[in-house]
């Protein structure tokens, strides 16, 4: 795969070359539909590779709802064994986890701003995982709460709630969860926003957060 990504970047730099000099216009022809094979030829190759995500586990916060929820039950349809951090262990949203997923998706009680709590995810984690499992092959973190208004409206405290979950929650849960995502040379996602890119009238609370996850991803 390697081989073929290398070949088509020399390809692609060869016809630069021949565009800027004198040859004729038949070679920069020739040059021109090489690489358009050769483009054509990797791309179909990319596009039939596939991963074998079956028996691989991941570990996913903020999963009582929205994109955590639903990447939990997609991943586990799919044969991933799902370890899926819920803030309310007995709320709707694990409870609907349970039983709409099979018995490889574990709901575990998570709240990101607690060092104990995610020190106690990682430990059940690591009693959890199949033999065949040397690590976890990804970690998400999509733990996170939305809060607006104008800065001079806004109490310190709700801002340092914020900061607490999108930010210090992330790099917290990576922190205790990265030597079991080097184990299996896995990888670690962290959900940002659009709001990492630019700042909103009278989101500056949340774009800082999200402004925070890029920089630390």
């Amino acid at each position: 795969m390697r081989f073929l990504v290398i070949t088509l970047a020399l390809v692609v730099a060869l016809l630069a070359v021949l565009l800027q000099t004198s040859c004729s216009i038949g070679l920069k022809s020739i040059a021109f539909v090489v690489v358009a094979i050769t483009y054509y030829i990797v791309r179909e190759v990319l596009a039939k590779r596939t991963i074998e995500v079956s028996g691989k586990a991941v570990f996913i916060t903020g999963c009582d709802s929205g994109f955590g929820h639903h990447l939990a039950q997609r991943l586990n349809s799919a044969g991933v064994i799902v370890f899926a951090g819920c803030l309310f262990e007995d709320g709707e949203g694990a409870a609907t986890l349970k039983s709409t997923c099979s018995k490889t998706l574990n709901v575990v009680p998570l709240d990101v701003t607690s060092d104990e709590s995610v020190t106690k995810a990682r430990h059940f984690v690591e009693d959890n995982l199949p033999n065949h499992c040397e690590g976890l092959w990804s970690v998400v973190n999509n733990a996170g709460i939305w809060k607006w208004g104008e800065i001079e409206w806004i109490k310190v405290d709700i801002l340092k709630q914020l900061m607490d979950v999108n930010v210090f929650g992330m790099m917290r849960v990576t922190k205790e969860f990265q030597p079991l995502v080097r184990k299996a040379k896995g990888r670690i996602v962290n959900v940002g926003s659009m709001s990492g890119m630019w700042t909103c009238p009278a989101g500056a609370m949340y774009c800082m957060s999200k402004h925070a996850v890029e920089s630390f991803t």
